[in-house]
């Protein structure tokens, strides 16, 4: 009975946002019977991973990865590790379709690459020992040339994943009802460079020789638009302490303490004021006013040992930030809004803590006292791109 439960368990995990696998962190004694296709391990003097890839007994059209790490124990005064070495983590993730065993593909200490017999795949990436591992499916790989039948709307997710780091770009459909589904992955294709944070919600696909395409959802076909110019990039700058955004009913002046709206008349109305305090190297990056013009979507930047994204809303006639998606500990990057008044955001999270945000796409919408937000792509993805009506 303890057995069927937990294989209900993982099957009910599994219908998180699109991409995402189930996972469940074991004990010895809830391992399920595995029917093994490949293992991989890798060990230095402190840790020792083990990973795991096959099928479930009881389900042989489940495909799972089992992720085992052991490390030494390290000791709080003088930091050096010390003793034998112990389970320090125990994953058991399995795949939301039924597509058969997995079978390691590439692998490396931080990246593993599985796919199924006929081409169905998945990534699972550790960020650090300490973190815990992410798992999402790319799905099965897709023909440029002729793709399947597509909706009439959707988004694109470029992803780069692997221990080889391969970009691909994920075709994401959305249904009548208002769900997603995950028809797979277009390799070495990618998203165009945006001309402007304004522009970030309608790039174009880009892919291989520079080629920019957009999707025919009546023909489900890649359209060439044109060929990205040749650049380089930039030496990196550190933004303005103010930056200038404007809107249909203003303009906003985002400083570091303070957003600003300037209407046509000249007038000016403080939306927000807090203090970082002197010298504080914080930068308000991307602001767009809701198509209803009541609601602010932000991105601040605190550049400080690395950069930290955080996304919010603000009421456009002034308030409280609420962030876009959990809360300050999780970094997010507003992509911008779609037409029923949400917006679309990448989150990045290592989910270390119970309850905090995966990695992955999310929909969000304000409210009067927290945003609200669902995942609709698991991914370690920071854009995306609609196609079709948003």
């Amino acid at each position: 009975m303890r057995r069927f439960a937990l294989l209900a368990a993982l099957v009910a995990l599994a219908a998180g946002g699109v991409g995402a696998g189930a996972v469940l962190l074991l004990r010895p004694s809830d391992r399920p019977v595995l029917k093994v296709q490949s293992r991989w391990s890798w060990h230095d003097r402190d840790t020792r991973i083990l990973v795991t890839a096959g099928s479930l007994a009881s389900d042989p059209r489940r495909g799972f990865l089992l992720f085992e790490l052991a490390a030494r124990r390290i000791d709080p005064k003088t930091g050096a590790s010390v003793g034998a070495l112990v389970g320090a983590q125990t994953h058991l993730f399995t795949t939301p379709d039924r597509r058969g065993p997995l079978r390691v593909l590439a692998a490396s200490r931080w990246s593993w690459v599985v796919e199924t017999a006929d081409g169905y795949r998945a990534v699972l990436e550790l960020g650090t020992p300490d973190s815990a591992p992410f798992f999402y499916v790319l799905g099965r790989r897709l023909d440029a040339n002729h793709l399947p039948r597509l909706p009439r709307s959707g988004i694109a997710v470029p992803v780069t994943y692997g221990p080889a780091r391969v970009r691909a770009l994920l075709l994401v459909g959305r249904d009548r009802n208002d769900g997603y589904r995950l028809y797979g992955y277009l390799p070495g294709f990618a998203l165009a460079r945006e001309p402007a944070p304004s522009g970030k919600l309608h790039r174009p696909l880009l892919g291989p020789g520079r080629a920019l395409y957009r999707i025919d959802t009546g023909t489900s076909k890649l359209v060439r638009v044109g060929t990205q110019a040749r650049g380089h990039s930039a030496p990196w700058k550190l933004p303005p302490p103010c930056s200038t955004w404007t809107a249909p009913t203003a303009r906003y002046v985002a400083c570091i303490n303070s957003i600003d709206a300037v209407r046509g008349d000249g007038s000016r109305a403080t939306l927000l004021r807090q203090d970082f305090g002197r010298g504080a190297l914080a930068r308000w990056t991307f602001l767009a006013l809701s198509p209803n013009r009541r609601t602010l979507l932000l991105e601040q930047d605190v550049y400080a040992c690395g950069t930290s994204r955080q996304g919010y809303f603000l009421p456009a006639g002034g308030g409280s930030l609420q962030p876009v998606v959990g809360d300050a500990s999780t970094q997010s990057e507003p992509v911008g809004w779609l037409s029923d008044g949400s917006a679309l955001v990448a989150a990045q999270s290592d989910a270390s803590c119970e309850g905090v945000p995966v990695a992955g796409i999310y929909q969000a919408w304000p409210g009067p006292v927290a945003a609200s937000s669902r995942l609709l792509v698991a991914a370690t993805a920071d854009a995306a791109a609609l196609w079709g009506p948003g």
